[in-house]
């Protein structure tokens, strides 16, 4: 009866920290809510949510997300910011971009210096503890292994930082710029509930380790030497309150233009893909929307026709994409 009590009393104690934890998000992602204005409100309310989970930094552990991703830690593995070994329990928090939706809801462009990159998967981890971010032990490294959705032959790990966004003023507006990690290919594994018990059934995956929490995305090279620019406008916008996405059909992959002289300039696209100008927009208090199928011609520009759409007619249209 006593080890009874005592196990109620730790699953209660695991389940309020949980719960403080998810809290804690909730109440982050809120306050990002109220500081954006404008397209960058639907953005900071629609884009891709972070899963939190507890697990206790002396014990081996894993954690899956929703969409598939294991992450494996190691007994003793985490340090504190001073360098000091982290106890007790950790919260882990993972977010998972794998659709063009999502990527699109959380401006996740797949570009590394001027080429395009075709994503087999984009996430974000971090490790916190009484709201510290922590780091990995320099012995140690965490295992991640990523869904292989698209069945791609390889991939390679880019590294992901929030840059300001120069083309405007807004604190609030920053970018994720991708740097590569490792020139070698990484191959899919199989994976199955007998060699894992974390999985559910069998697939295939991407394993890698990482030494450090922020974002990763595995990523191919898109191979084209027949490059052009396009330009884009969106009348009757302020072009600071849209957001634009060159949408590749058929490839996981995607640009957003920069602002340049009133003008939406996207570059280095190859010529003649199929892609989808996403444009969003809002004014007035109502956002707008405007899909554009077309094929990569050199040296376009695109006169966009933003209409009047609800928050849920602008999700589902993403959905389809």
């Amino acid at each position: 009866m006593k080890n009874k009590s005592l196990n109620l009393k730790k699953l209660i104690y695991a389940l309020f920290i949980l719960g403080m934890v998810s809290l804690v998000g909730c109440k982050r992602e809120e306050l990002g809510m109220q500081e954006a204005s404008g397209i960058k409100r639907f953005f900071a309310e629609n884009q891709t949510k972070s899963e939190f989970f507890v697990v206790n930094a002396g014990v081996k552990s894993s954690v899956i997300g929703k969409n598939g991703t294991i992450i494996k830690l190691e007994a003793n593995s985490l340090l504190h910011q001073n360098g000091t070994p982290v106890t007790g329990n950790v919260t882990i928090e993972l977010k998972e971009v794998f659709t063009k939706a999502d990527m699109v809801k959380s401006q996740l462009q797949t570009k590394y210096k001027n080429s395009l990159l075709i994503s087999q998967g984009q996430f974000y981890i971090n490790a916190i503890q009484n709201g510290e971010s922590l780091k990995i032990k320099p012995s140690k490294k965490i295992e991640v292994f990523v869904p292989n959705f698209d069945n791609a032959p390889h991939t390679s790990v880019f590294r992901g930082d929030s840059i300001p966004n120069d083309s405007t003023s807004d604190p609030i507006d920053s970018f994720i710029n991708w740097s590569f990690e490792d020139s070698s290919w990484i191959y899919p594994s199989y994976i199955d509930s007998s060699m894992d018990s974390s999985v559910d059934s069998s697939t295939y995956v991407f394993k890698l380790e990482i030494n450090g929490f922020g974002w990763v995305n595995l990523q191919s090279f898109f191979e084209s030497s027949d490059l052009t620019n396009i330009t884009m406008e969106t009348p009757g916008l302020d072009l600071n309150d849209c957001g634009i996405f060159v949408v590749f059909d058929d490839y996981n992959a995607l640009y957003q233009p920069f602002i340049s002289d009133g003008f939406f300039n996207s570059y280095y696209l190859p010529i003649g893909a199929q892609v989808t100008i996403v444009a969003l927009g809002f004014k007035d208090g109502q956002y707008y929307l405007d899909l554009r199928e077309i094929t990569i011609s050199p040296y376009e520009n695109y006169i966009l026709d933003l209409q009047p759409r609800s928050v849920q007619e602008i999700n589902q249209a993403l959905e389809n994409l």
